[in-house]
């Protein structure tokens, strides 16, 4: 997949199709790639109330001066033929050390103070974070997080759970099982 097939912009900026009068804050895309994406936006939108649709990209005007423009989301579109469509945060912050950091380098740093997401491990400050787009970044999450799991192994994370279970769940451990649960045959003593 070339340069080509991704096409990136910031909040409150927006998409249109290649051709039409060019606008400040637009990026052109061709027109088959622009119907595509307006017709994925028109199939999904965010809200459910009728009469008052929500959409990632708001669509705006008509014939060749149509627009898709980003509202408060950031994310990426991947569409069936491959084409990415990035929607960046609209931020400018310099760091401590003086360099201005890009909008995908904030949006990652935002993604890994979220603690359910497995991204504390990925490096940030290197050149490819910044090369990769948001899509490939969660593939690359799930890389590690597998590559992890097969070096460390599944059993080194298990954790014995010693009681007196209404279920049998993991290994019966007889012996006290036999003691304990003379009376009570509902019971399984497991590891």
């Amino acid at each position: 997949m070339g340069k080509r097939d991704r096409f990136s912009i910031k909040e409150s900026e927006f998409f249109m199709i290649e051709g039409a009068p060019s606008k400040e804050g637009g990026t052109s895309i061709p027109e088959s790639e622009f119907v595509k994406l307006e017709n994925f936006v028109l199939e999904n939108p965010l809200s459910a109330l009728p009469g008052q649709p929500y959409y990632l990209l708001e669509p705006i005007g008509e014939g060749k001066e149509r627009i898709l423009k980003a509202g408060g989301y950031a994310g990426t579109i991947v569409l069936k033929n491959g084409t990415q469509f990035e929607v960046l945060p609209n931020l400018s912050i310099i760091s401590a050390d003086g360099r201005h950091l890009s909008e995908k380098h904030m949006l990652l740093e935002m993604m890994q103070s979220i603690k359910t997401l497995p991204l504390e491990k990925y490096n940030i400050n290197t050149m490819a974070a910044e090369r990769l787009n948001i899509f490939e970044t969660f593939v690359l999450a799930f890389v590690n997080e597998c590559f992890d799991v097969v070096n460390n192994g599944l059993k080194q994370k298990y954790t014995p759970h010693l009681a007196n279970e209404n279920f049998l769940k993991g290994k019966v451990d007889y012996g006290k099982h036999a003691t304990k649960n003379f009376a009570h045959k509902d019971k399984f003593y497991v590891l």
